[in-house]
């Protein structure tokens, strides 16, 4: 069915439909790397005799974009990890040159959207104003463990998962209710003396 309902350009999302049929774009960087992602766990390559151009086409897309680019729902906060998470498995599984540049470039764009507090915001936003979700650190914790496994040299990662550690136990410790949307603790209180 993937195969079968990818768009000439390599991705998939841009003709998305409703339940009542009617167009509902989806963002493609997101829906191609959570495809590739699907066909890189099958262990199908770009040169797998069923599903070797469909690999092709769906890294050539994902790399016809800048890798900082941020696009889609929350200021990129989801599309991107998960377009960064396929690259670098991507890079790990196939060694194609061209990847390390765009698993390393989009990878470091998620270190330097990490916040202060270890966590990632929607927009990748920064400040007690940024707008904080458990989904968004996860896909950003994995991509950059994904990152971290493609033996690329990335400033910034060891310290950023670091943190992003920190910044899970502290969501985890705490009343769910009083984080779930935002830091609501007190705004002067040290992140490192929560526990």
């Amino acid at each position: 069915w993937l195969k079968n309902t990818q768009a000439k350009d390599g991705s998939w999302g841009g003709n998305a439909k409703n339940k009542h049929g009617e167009p509902s774009p989806t963002d493609k960087n997101a829906m191609t790397g959570m495809a590739l992602l699907s066909f890189l766990g099958h262990c199908e390559l770009q040169d797998s005799p069923d599903f070797g151009p469909t690999v092709q086409k769906a890294i050539s897309f994902l790399t016809s974009t800048p890798p900082e680019k941020m696009t889609g729902g929350g200021g990129g906060a989801y599309s991107h990890p998960i377009r960064t998470y396929a690259l670098c498995e991507a890079y790990t599984m196939t060694k194609i040159k061209k990847l390390e540049l765009y698993a390393k470039r989009s990878a470091k764009a998620i270190v330097k959207g990490q916040n202060e507090r270890g966590g990632w915001a929607y927009s990748y936003g920064k400040g007690v104003g940024a707008h904080v979700a458990l989904s968004v650190p996860g896909w950003n914790i994995q991509a950059l463990k994904a990152a971290a496994l493609t033996g690329i040299s990335i400033d910034g990662l060891d310290v950023a998962m670091d943190k992003a550690v920190l910044n899970e136990k502290v969501f985890s410790d705490r009343d769910y209710d009083l984080v779930v949307d935002s830091w609501s603790f007190d705004k002067n209180e040290n992140i490192y003396d929560l526990f």
